[in-house]
């Protein structure tokens, strides 16, 4: 268990905005997927569409608006280059595809959880 944490905590310090620079869009993306609040404002809920599309609130919106991220398929394929331009472990590499799953409600099938 411990080694799983330590694991899950390595592969967030790699995914921080301070080891790897990206865009602010994907910073709030990222930071909703592993729990770390990295940008102002933050994105606090995802949402799926059935036709495919990502959909990202932020609780501090009154009207809880949902904006357009891309298409599931776009996040998952920048979901592994990240990973792969942040050099993550196997067991880092499972722990946030853990994390991807439980925020986004789906995993890349290549994620092998």
């Amino acid at each position: 268990m411990a080694t799983n944490l330590n694991a899950k905590r390595r592969a967030i310090a790699k995914l921080s905005p301070g080891g790897i620079s990206y865009s602010n869009k994907m910073c709030a993306i990222v930071g909703y997927i592993v729990g770390e609040r990295w940008t102002q404002p933050m994105i606090t809920s995802m949402r799926v569409t059935s036709d495919g599309f990502v959909l990202a609130g932020d609780d501090d919106d009154p009207m809880y608006n949902y904006a357009p991220l891309g298409t599931i398929s776009e996040l998952r394929e920048n979901w592994r280059r990240l990973l792969d331009f942040a050099c993550l472990t196997a067991r880092e590499r499972r722990e946030v595809c853990t994390m991807f799953l439980h925020r986004v409600g789906t995993c890349p099938s290549w994620c092998s959880l």
